[in-house]
């Protein structure tokens, strides 16, 4: 049973990885959007709460019963074709591998405690990312975002002006302005700085001054973390010291 328990644990790392990945990529990348984060954010997280149901928690089960079972029959094979070859007690992994074999039935227990880990497993993954995304700062971050392009409610504009200390009904009055405008690309932050720069619009003062905060604003520190990273490849251990070295000889 402890090698069932191990194969069930690789089918929930993939179920968990393969649907992360495409978060983790984006949130890793050069540009990332805050709204775009926050939408693959929240189809991430509605997916993986599928993966809680009975259902699939069975449909994970039974791929994992069909792994283990064609790896006992593999690994008989194998230690049939090396008993031929040699006479040689199986190792004590091809032991531990026969232990459970397609005949035998899985006890209630075995079962509950798999349901266990693959829950518990799952809970966590899902804590964090809500413990990742439920911060002060992303939360205004996301309120400037609607504000910015487009599909802002009355609490975000109240957020936002508290925090940033700005009028919330000039906000709220150069918003309406900005967003009746023709022919304006609201997709990022950086293509409505560029469409105030081009047309010279300076009676939006409050409106201007939150775009280039978002803007400026990173969405992740992903950029920050990966510039540490490549200073390292740089400022090695041996470079740091090279002068202390070669002052002492």
């Amino acid at each position: 049973m402890l090698e069932f328990q191990f194969i069930l644990g690789l089918q929930t790392l993939k179920v968990i990885f393969s649907n992360t990945t495409a978060l983790a990529r984006y949130l890793q990348g050069h540009d990332v959007d805050v709204m775009t984060a926050k939408i693959t954010y929240d189809d991430t997280l509605e997916t993986l709460k599928k993966y809680r149901e009975e259902d699939m928690f069975s449909l994970i089960w039974e791929k994992a019963r069909k792994t283990a079972t064609n790896m006992i029959e593999i690994a008989s094979d194998i230690e049939e074709i090396e008993t031929k070859k040699r006479q040689k007690k199986p190792s004590k992994r091809l032991q531990a591998l026969s232990v459970v074999t397609p005949e035998e039935p899985i006890s209630f227990t075995d079962h509950q405690r798999a349901r266990i880990s693959y829950y518990d497993a799952l809970d966590r993954v899902l804590t964090e990312m809500r413990e990742r995304f439920a911060s002060r700062d992303t939360h205004i971050l996301t309120s400037l975002a609607k504000i910015i392009l487009g599909n802002a409610v009355k609490d975000d504009f109240k957020a936002v002006s508290e925090f940033y200390n700005v009028d919330q009904d000039i906000l709220m009055a150069e918003t309406a302005i900005f967003h009746n405008l023709e022919d304006v690309d609201f997709s990022t932050a950086n293509k409505v700085i560029r469409y105030l720069y081009l047309n010279s619009v300076c009676a939006l003062p409050h409106f201007s001054e939150m775009a280039k905060t978002l803007a400026t604003l990173p969405a992740t520190s992903c950029s920050a973390e990966r510039s540490f990273s490549c200073l390292r490849r740089l400022k090695t251990y041996l470079r740091s010291i090279w002068d202390r070295i070669g002052s002492q000889h």
